[in-house]
């Protein structure tokens, strides 16, 4: 009977080790998991910032596109007119000082 009980005490020591273990690896990957989690959730958050400030950066480059072509269309205007006036006219018009 006695071998019995220390069998028996050392198998359940064992299982409880065993649960013990068992136990600790799943809390150390439940705290992995939520570093991951952690982690994921910064990065969707400076990719969002960065999303909104690339959309900006277009916005702003749109806008001096636009006004570059206004201001060349300015310029061809001019010179447009002008190009005309000297062939109308046969020559350059006079420049006011």
């Amino acid at each position: 009977m006695e071998i019995i009980s220390v069998v028996l005490c050392f198998v359940s020591g064992v299982v409880v080790a065993s649960v013990v273990m068992v136990l600790l690896g799943i809390k150390n990957e439940i705290k992995e998991l939520q570093k991951q989690a952690e982690n994921f959730k910064f990065q969707t958050e400076t990719n969002n910032a960065l999303f909104r400030d690339i959309e900006g950066l277009n916005s702003a480059i749109k806008h001096d596109i636009g006004e570059l072509y206004r201001y060349v269309d300015s310029r061809h205007d001019k010179l447009e007119n002008k190009l005309v006036d000297i062939v109308k006219n046969g020559s350059e018009p006079v420049k006011s000082k």
